[in-house]
C-alpha cells in the first residue's frame, strides 16, 4: 500500500467524525473542515536551510548538496556512498525561487569558466 498520508488522514477523519453517533453529518463536516485548516497552518513552520520557509529566507551559503549529504558520515562520503544524493541535490536546485536560481546558475557557470564576463 503506497500513499502520501492522504489515505491515513481520511481514515482518521472518518473514524473521528463519522463512525460514531457523537456528531451529526453536518457537525462532522464542520469539524473536519476545522481540522483541515488547523493542520494546514503547520506548513507555516516548515523551513529548509537552503530554500527557507514562507516568511524567511534560507541560510546564506547553504546549498542543496550540504543539506542532502548531511545524513552521511565522513567515512561514508570517503567511500562515495553520497554520490547518488549529489545528483539529486543538483537537480533540486530547480526548486529554488527564480531569483535565487539564476544567481546559483551564474555562480556554477563562473566556477566552471573563470574567464566568463558577468
Amino acid at each position: 500500500l503506497v500513499g502520501a498520508g492522504g489515505n491515513a488522514g481520511s481514515v482518521l477523519t472518518q473514524s473521528l467524525f463519522f463512525v460514531s453517533d457523537s456528531y451529526t453529518t453536518y457537525e462532522g463536516i464542520l469539524w473536519m473542515g476545522v481540522m483541515i485548516i488547523g493542520m494546514t497552518q503547520l506548513i507555516l513552520f516548515l523551513w529548509f536551510p537552503m530554500w527557507g520557509g514562507m516568511f524567511c529566507k534560507g541560510k546564506e551559503g547553504v546549498t542543496e548538496a550540504d543539506y542532502y549529504t548531511s545524513d552521511y558520515t565522513e567515512n561514508e562520503k570517503i567511500e562515495g556512498l553520497h554520490e547518488a544524493v549529489l545528483k539529486f541535490a543538483n537537480e533540486s536546485k530547480t526548486e529554488r525561487p527564480p531569483a535565487d536560481r539564476e544567481s546559483s546558475d551564474m555562480v556554477s557557470e563562473k566556477a566552471e569558466n573563470p574567464n566568463m564576463q558577468v
